[in-house]
């Protein structure tokens, strides 16, 4: 029988350092007295930089013979399910992690998203210890609006996913909706603890909306993000309103989203800004910036019940928010009256969406974020997180 947790390591195929969700995780551990160790990958160091251990190896791009193989073993994955096992560990990525995880001798193991589910599992079982699951997505359906994904990618998952799913000593995921489609496709005596992506409270002021108004998105620029559509709506705004595109992306990608905006008719009024340290988001959306904005370029099962960091910074930024209805992002708008919805992720429903708002609606959206940014933080959402460690 494992003993008590006193020392857990976070796997994550993400730069550790900079990744919000789990910083907080590994921060909250450590001020529990626990000793922490994350295993990740190398990027960029975080301004403020976690006082617990980072070990890092390097991300290097698939080949095209790498690929070509993984396909042939996804493929397998829809007749064959005992096969995604055998498959996962042909991958001389997903066996660097391992290497490098097993340098870490933990009386827990915590995959963050399944591509790290079996390197956790597998550590456990050898150590004789405990492995968690924190799944940031609802992975079966995470690309579900494209063909050639659905064809191989969810049998796959699936049974990654259904085979350690019930070993785990806990599963938290992101948001309510996740959680029941988790515990339906496991078949799950409970759901899976939800521990939302909200940052730590910081109180922000209020400031009046500016002429014109400054549109934001934030985060990762990534093509299910809605950017194309977010960038033709801009020559619908009618009333001058500027758009702030604050983020880093693949080369190429943000190359061609600069293309598009340079030949828009509004291209004067949209610009683009690098990433800011994960530690300056809120402060420097609050200002810059009076509406954030989010909405993804398809809906699916994924998609609607997402709940990134964004929806949460922009809300502890006190911004007035501008979501996609029928959501979850679009219940919590609604029920704490900071913003408005879009109808659909087209560009003319988009500009309708902003054009709606003008300054006197967007101060009272403002308020109304910043009454709300206390329930919304870290400091509400960590008490589910700590209650599993307390009960360890």
């Amino acid at each position: 029988m494992p003993g008590p947790i006193t020392t857990v390591c976070l796997i994550s195929f993400s730069n550790i350092a900079t990744d919000g969700r789990i910083r907080r995780h590994g921060d909250l551990l450590a001020d529990l007295g626990l000793e922490v160790h994350g295993v990740g990958l190398s990027g960029p160091p975080a301004a403020h930089p976690p006082t617990w251990a980072i070990r890092t190896i390097d991300d290097r791009p698939w080949s095209t013979g790498e690929i070509a193989q993984q396909a042939v073993r996804l493929a397998l994955a829809r007749p064959l399910p005992r096969t995604a096992a055998r498959s996962y560990w042909k991958s001389p990525r997903y066996r660097s992690m391992y290497e490098l995880a097993a340098q870490v001798r933990a009386d827990l193991y915590v995959a963050n998203d399944w591509n790290t589910l079996p390197i956790a599992a597998r550590l456990a079982a050898e150590r004789g210890t405990r492995y968690a699951y924190d799944t940031h997505e609802y992975a079966v359906a995470e690309k579900a609006d494209e063909s050639k994904w659905r064809l191989v990618w969810p049998p796959f998952l699936r049974a990654i996913e259904g085979a350690l799913i019930p070993g785990a000593a806990y599963v938290t995921t992101v948001s309510e909706g996740i959680a029941a489609f988790l515990q339906r496709d496991h078949a799950l005596a409970a759901p899976p603890v939800v521990v939302r992506n909200a940052p730590r409270f910081a109180a922000m002021p209020l400031r009046p909306p500016a002429d014109p108004l400054v549109v934001l998105f934030h985060g990762g620029l990534l093509r299910d993000r809605g950017l194309e559509t977010l960038i033709d709506s801009a020559a619908l705004w009618t009333h001058g309103q500027r758009l702030l595109i604050r983020g880093n992306g693949a080369p190429a990608y943000v190359e061609a989203l600069r293309a598009r905006a340079a030949a828009s008719p509004a291209a004067d009024r949209i610009a683009f800004e690098p990433a800011v340290d994960p530690t300056a988001v809120v402060e420097a959306a609050n200002r810059t910036a009076d509406i954030g904005i989010y909405f993804p370029s398809a809906l699916n099962d994924q998609t609607r019940h997402a709940l990134p960091n964004k929806f949460f910074e922009y809300t502890m930024a006190g911004l007035a928010l501008c979501v996609l209805g029928g959501t979850e992002l679009g219940a919590l708008v609604t029920q704490y009256e900071n913003g408005g919805l879009i109808t659909t992720p087209s560009a003319a429903a988009v500009a309708a969406a902003i054009n709606a708002m003008d300054a006197e609606k967007v101060l009272a959206y403002k308020e109304k974020s910043l009454d709300a940014a206390p329930a919304l933080s870290w400091e509400n959402e960590r008490a589910a997180l700590q209650q599993l460690y307390a009960g360890s």
